[in-house]
């Protein structure tokens, strides 16, 4: 294939938050999509019904097939720093996506994987991107769900 994806690929986008699709891949996104590519967006952490509506309303623009939601929490962007901490929900019960046991988080992305049978799958770097513990968590998830 010479670095280049063969048309009509099914493409599986894993993200940990509603709005990575487009912060992190809007252009990479809308590039496969008119090239002829089915892309899939898989979120674990969406957040709030607002967040979960625009994340649903920019896949839409972006002409993603299909959108899959896990339910986690966000963590905190800096856990150590008391004030993030304390903007949490107190009352959510789904447990925080960076504190997950990976295997158990592989376990969920791989059961979508397997079900939607992607030829390629995107996620974050193994870094978290920009070292947010969510990110990193996805990837690893991610990484071991294929494996």
């Amino acid at each position: 294939m010479s670095g280049q994806m063969r048309s009509g690929r099914r493409v599986m986008m894993v993200f940990a938050h509603a709005d990575d699709e487009t912060l992190l891949a809007g252009a990479l996104i809308a590039k496969l999509v008119s090239d002829g590519h089915d892309v899939k967006v898989l979120c674990l952490a969406p957040g709030d019904d607002d967040r979960v509506r625009r994340l649903r309303s920019s896949c839409v623009d972006l002409g993603v097939s299909a959108v899959e939601m896990l339910r986690f929490s966000e963590s905190p962007m800096w856990p150590s720093d008391p004030d993030e901490t304390r903007e949490l929900p107190t009352t959510h019960l789904d447990p925080q996506l960076s504190l997950v046991p990976n295997a158990e988080l592989a376990r969920k992305v791989a059961g979508r994987i397997s079900e939607h049978a992607p030829d390629v799958v995107v996620t974050h770097s193994s870094y978290g991107d920009y070292g947010n513990s969510d990110h990193a968590a996805t990837f690893c998830a991610t990484k071991l769900a294929i494996e």
